[in-house]
């Protein structure tokens, strides 16, 4: 699917991050500034700066520099003022918050001006403590909600209770170009090869690529090693590289550095800090760990080892659990890894053992279903197509909201009337069960709940109401109870009142 706006309704996306290094949000951000500019679209991205920027520009986007990564209130303030005048002097037309504290005071700039608010969930979605599920909610009030994963759409859904039409599943997509085997040259392996100091003796390479931080499960992996060493004489040597940057967590990279010592595994877990060309580092692997103590959102890593045609032992947890086809998910000969228990050493030293014992010729065939999975379902032109078909609705006119419970002789008559004053919009039916075929088939989407009794539920649907942001609202039966609902609602839609 392709997606091209209009060149003479050219719209301006307005993108949002805290700053622009590396990170999946940030590397989305390059990724969709680049497809809105293929679509005719005009990019803007408003960060802190960072290492990316020139790759937004050099993508056609426009970097504004703001600072937004700042948690201090009054900071988040005045970035309402600056994000106002931005929209408004720039003619933004969507604006789209990818983290939390630059996202309030992009909602509180996007509601003054009128602007359609996205948020794209990357981050966990955290049921406790209390503040944080409310700072964190920020990421569930667009108008349209981007989750990237099923797991992470469930729980914006459980936790954050937002109208389930405005929540949008799109996993994250990344480059099958960047990340392929058949672009990995010899000598770059070779290079990464005299960087790791790794001898070409034969023996497996385990590699963990991940931050240096407790829930990516780097610990587990030495203990999951000891215990694979300890129990199973009988199988060929291995070695385990735990391939990533400790972020100024001195502490547990100590702790970690103390195991491997311990464990006396100082020949086989190595700790090799950044890696700056990760293709070649999942080229040099013969499997890839993710092993996350915590349910990943998404995890990125399993799905950029699996286009690298290499087979993957994850977490049977979070959205991993989508990404990686497993034996009893789709049955032998056509998986692309293992899953294992969360935060258990033991399941993950037997996962290991069983790859080495499956020997070169089945991991390469698993790996080779790992790339058909990947470029059928997490590429980026999927991703991206995906997320400006949502711009694409957003920047639709206004839907229309038709309220007709009460029965009557010329709603159908009436209903007609509007879709010939509104012919390009999405007219939404506000009925009750059972209503007149006649007037549901004028409609593009049905709500058959009627005015909800109590007043939880009538409410839930006021707020239903108010952020589907309607551009007119037609009352065809002009009761009370919907003149109430009319005061309930905020932002004020054109409210026309019809008397039956």
């Amino acid at each position: 699917m392709s997606i091209a706006f209009s060149a003479l309704s050219r719209p301006t996306i307005l993108q949002i991050v805290p700053t622009l290094n590396i990170g999946g949000a940030e590397r989305t951000t390059v990724d969709m500034t680049r497809a809105i500019v293929a679509a005719g679209g005009r990019a803007i991205v408003v960060s802190s700066g960072g290492r990316l920027v020139d790759e937004v520009v050099a993508a056609g986007g426009e970097h504004f520099d703001m600072a937004v990564k700042s948690k201090n209130p009054v900071i988040m303030a005045l970035n309402v003022e600056h994000l106002t005048r931005l929209i408004t002097r720039e003619k933004v037309d969507i604006v789209h918050a990818r983290s939390r504290a630059p996202a309030w005071s992009a909602l509180a700039a996007a509601r003054r001006t009128a602007r359609p608010f996205v948020t794209t969930y990357h981050s966990k979605v955290h049921e406790n403590p209390r503040l944080k599920v409310f700072y964190n909610s920020v990421m569930a009030r667009g108008d349209a909600v981007i989750a990237n994963s099923v797991y992470t759409a469930s729980r914006i859904a459980r936790i954050h209770k937002p109208d389930a039409a405005r929540i949008y599943t799109v996993p994250r997509g990344i480059d099958t170009d960047h990340f392929n085997p058949a672009a990995v040259g010899a000598a770059r392996i070779a290079n990464l090869r005299d960087a790791w100091q790794v001898s070409n003796d034969g023996a497996m390479n385990f590699v963990l690529p991940a931050r240096l931080t407790r829930w990516k499960g780097q610990a587990l992996a030495i203990e999951a090693a000891y215990i694979l060493r300890q129990s199973r004489n009988d199988l060929a040597p291995f070695r385990v590289f735990l391939v990533g940057d400790a972020q100024g967590r001195h502490a547990y990279l100590h702790e970690l550095e103390a195991m491997i010592g311990k464990a006396g595994l100082r020949d086989c877990v190595f700790l090799t800090g950044p890696c700056n060309d990760m293709p070649a580092a999942y080229a040099l692997a013969d499997v890839v760990l993710s092993p996350s103590i915590e349910a990943e959102p998404f995890g990125r890593t399993a799905v950029e080892a699996q286009a690298m045609q290499r087979p993957v032992i994850a977490s049977d947890s979070g959205g991993q659990r989508e990404t990686v086809l497993t034996p009893d998910s789709v049955g032998m000969g056509h998986d692309t890894g293992f899953a294992v228990e969360a935060n258990n050493a033991r399941a993950l030293a037997d996962a290991m053992g069983a790859m080495i014992n499956l020997g070169a010729d089945e991991r390469a065939a698993m790996g080779a279903r790992g790339r058909a999975n990947v470029l059928a379902r997490f590429s980026l032109p999927t991703m991206t197509a995906a997320t400006l078909a949502i711009y694409a609705r957003l920047l639709a006119p206004a839907p229309v909201l038709v309220i007709s419970v009460t029965p009557s002789v010329s709603a159908v008559l009436r209903l007609e009337r509007v879709r010939a004053t509104h012919p390009a919009a999405r007219i939404v039916l506000l009925t009750k069960a059972g209503a007149q075929s006649g007037l549901t088939r004028q409609a593009d989407e049905v709500w058959p709940e009627g005015l909800a009794r109590g007043p939880g539920r009538f409410l839930a649907l006021a707020r239903r109401i108010s952020w589907m942001s309607f551009g007119d609202v037609y009352d065809f039966d002009g009761t009370p109870a919907t003149r109430f609902l009319r005061l309930c609602v905020w932002p004020k839609p054109q409210w026309h009142p019809l008397e039956p």
